[in-house]
């Protein structure tokens, strides 16, 4: 028993030297390279940025300026009182939250980041100049997609002339049939029957496989040659591969992923999804 704690209390020892000795590892050096660089207007008093660094704040007299994250380009610029010197960003809240140690004055600043989404060659509905515009990232094994359907729906019959809906391909890696029903459905597309076929396949996402897409087409009285050519397409493929790498790109990580005119819904309720179309139809 004496030898077993003294073995023990020696590799507890070692273990802790070890721990220890890593908790206070020093860089022995840095490496720096530039990133960009811009000559501001006027003497900055703050600057700040996002987490992610995509978005840099700098706080000047009378307004806040947006760069991009080289800082060698700017995105907009915000107005504010001239009194505000200290400028900081909340990545939780998305907030800009600007503080004046001279009228004592606090102001807060929802941003929104607003994206170019490409919606060249994928299905819509609604007007195509429509002035307001939802862009789905869709997965057809997704329940949350599959459950949105009828959100959007609802959204449609009140905004009839107002609201375009976009679909773009996301399949999710942990969903083994949901990349071939991206190619299915976009196949039928070629056909016409893009809506007829998206709708069925979320009427059978606990089921999706090969077969029922197979039985799917064949409901729709599809060209099944021409369907199965399409599927193994480039311009198919093309398609959705461009849908996923612009969804990487703007940081879609999930199902649904849903964007008004641009800006990310984090809360895609119909009665959130309500109140922004009626926010960006009073602009």
């Amino acid at each position: 028993m004496k030898i077993s704690v003294e073995i023990t209390g020696i590799f507890l020892s070692a273990v802790m030297s070890l721990f220890t000795g890593i908790a206070s590892a020093q860089p022995i050096d840095i490496d720096w390279t530039p990133v960009g660089q811009i000559k501001l207007e006027s003497p900055p008093l703050d600057v700040d940025s996002t987490a992610d660094g995509e978005l840099v704040f700098v706080l000047m007299p009378g307004k806040v300026v947006v760069y991009n994250e080289s800082a060698n380009h700017q995105l907009n610029q915000i107005p504010v009182d001239q009194g505000y010197n200290r400028l900081t960003y909340s990545t939780e809240t998305e907030t800009l939250i600007l503080t004046s140690s001279i009228t004592n004055d606090l102001k807060v600043i929802h941003i929104d980041q607003v994206y170019k989404i490409s919606v060249e060659g994928s299905p819509f509905l609604g007007p195509e100049n429509a002035p307001v515009t939802i862009a789905v990232f869709d997965d057809y094994e997704c329940p949350y997609c599959a459950k949105m359907e009828a959100v959007f729906s609802q959204l449609l019959a009140k905004y009839p002339e107002d609201l375009k809906l976009v679909i773009k391909q996301y399949p999710l890696r942990n969903h083994p049939n949901a990349r071939q029903a991206a190619l299915a459905v976009m196949a039928a597309h070629k056909q016409g029957k893009f809506w007829e076929f998206h709708s069925q396949l979320f009427a059978n996402y606990k089921e999706l496989s090969i077969q029922k897409m197979d039985e799917i087409a064949e409901s729709f009285d599809l060209d099944m040659k021409q369907f199965r050519k399409d599927i193994l397409s480039h311009d198919v493929l093309k398609l959705i591969v461009r849908d996923v790498r612009e969804g990487q790109k703007i940081g879609v990580s999930g199902t649904p992923s849903i964007f008004l005119n641009g800006k990310q819904v984090k809360n895609p309720t119909f009665r959130n999804l309500d109140q922004l179309i009626e926010r960006e139809l009073a602009k």
